[in-house]
């Protein structure tokens, strides 16, 4: 292999070498970042997820205020404390059931998100008074007396007793129930309501409001829009929603899980004072983003824990793509390296080649050597070198055939 060659060879593998430590240096440099960077992404992600379920909430507190003022609620409660007939007005119970009706219907159409607005009396085990709700197939049906339900066992019944009038409560989300059973398919709802008392301050009954939570957590789940797993829990950290659709409201089948032990983070920000957290999961190689939404009063103390999760391949897939042009970028350089690094000992080598050019032509017979006359630094110097060692030869060489000629003259005149 010639000299040109292994300088070219080494100039380019250090060429080579050097391009490659430097893009995978800048590629772990830059998947460090977006890792680090992902954290904040998730915290805004589940910012943006409570946000939008806040709002949905505060929006059914305002209706469920703004029910719970109309002229039917008090005006069936007067009517059907005295035999059916309103004192005020003359109205019977069954005119301020229908004006009722017509409010909720109309409540319901305008508000594709709720399936049921109910008033719910705490006589009678509870016994529903008004309730309009959304079939299956969006028509809105008014209940007749015999379709009417006694509620008085459901939690948010016993709470509703005990809390102030002129606030709204929202309960924990769990199936809806008909008749003590869980709907088939099942129906995630959320509940608010306000507690309605009567003239001397005694607990009456309810107003309530039932949000399809359903689509409510799948429209929070997806907010993002992105592809990333996310997890809704109630208040004790039981899954409402789920990548894997079985895992949703498993405590209502009385599955025998503890969410909590699978999302640690999002226990640790249920016991603390912070609202949401995040951590970088090394082993798992998550990203892993907790959050608790506060969305009851001082009283009830609701709360949906969401967690969103992200994985390092996802979180550095345009760091991949980012390689592949880097990769291709450095072959490039390196067809490039190969073309200078020849380039480069063609001109390293050529003052050599010369030399070696001009010894191999040089006249033996008087050991003089023409010298180059282009070459420059180094080069000219060992030419100039070769030049003086070669001058010096020729004239040792001359002084050995002088003395050889003297030793045969002398032979010559000996014999």
């Amino acid at each position: 292999m010639s000299l040109q060659t292994r300088i070219a060879l080494i100039l380019w593998l250090l060429a080579l070498l050097g391009a490659s430590l430097s893009a995978a240096l800048l590629m772990r440099r830059v998947d460090a970042e977006l890792i680090e960077g992902a954290r904040t992404t998730l915290i805004n992600d589940t910012r943006l997820q409570a946000n939008l379920f806040l709002r949905k909430v505060d929006e059914a507190r305002r209706d469920v205020g703004l029910m719970a003022g109309t002229p039917p609620i008090a005006g069936l409660q007067r009517s059907l404390a005295n035999d059916g007939v309103d004192p005020l007005d003359g109205s019977t119970a069954e005119q301020w059931r229908h004006r009722l009706n017509d409010i909720f219907a109309e409540l319901l159409a305008n508000k594709p998100g709720y399936v049921q607005a109910r008033y719910i009396g705490f006589a009678d085990g509870g016994r529903e008074l008004v309730r309009v709700h959304r079939e299956a197939d969006g028509r809105l049906l008014r209940c007749t007396a015999d379709q009417l339900q006694q509620k008085g066992e459901e939690p948010y019944m016993q709470d509703g007793r005990g809390y102030a009038p002129g606030t709204a409560h929202a309960s924990s989300i769990s199936l809806n129930r008909e008749h003590g059973r869980i709907v088939q398919p099942p129906e995630p709802v959320l509940r608010v309501f306000t507690t309605i008392v009567t003239p001397t301050g005694e607990p009456y009954g309810l107003v309530i409001i039932n949000l399809e939570a359903g689509a409510l957590l799948a429209r929070v789940a997806e907010a993002p829009g992105r592809q990333r797993r996310y997890y809704l829990t109630d208040g004790d950290g039981h899954y409402l929603w789920h990548p894997d659709p079985s895992r949703r409201f498993e405590l209502e089948r009385d599955a025998k899980t503890r969410p909590l032990d699978e999302l640690p983070l999002l226990g640790k920000v249920m016991a603390g004072s912070d609202p949401a957290s995040s951590m970088v999961d090394d082993v798992a190689e998550l990203v892993v983003a907790a959050r608790v939404v506060r969305y009851g009063t001082a009283t009830d103390q609701r709360r949906l824990g969401i967690v969103a999760v992200d994985s390092f391949d996802s979180i550095t897939e345009v760091t991949d793509r980012t390689l592949r042009d880097i990769v291709a970028m450095v072959f490039a350089i390196a067809a490039f390296a190969v073309v200078f690094a020849f380039f480069l000992a063609r001109l390293v080598t050529r003052p050599v080649a010369t030399l070696t050019e001009a010894v191999r032509t040089m006249d033996l017979a008087t050991a003089t050597i023409q010298a180059p006359k282009n070459l420059t630094g180094e080069a000219a110097e060992l030419a100039e070198a070769l030049h003086r060692a070669f001058e010096a030869l020729g004239e040792h060489n001359a002084e050995l055939a002088a003395k050889n000629r003297e030793l045969e003259q002398f032979a010559y005149v000996a014999s």
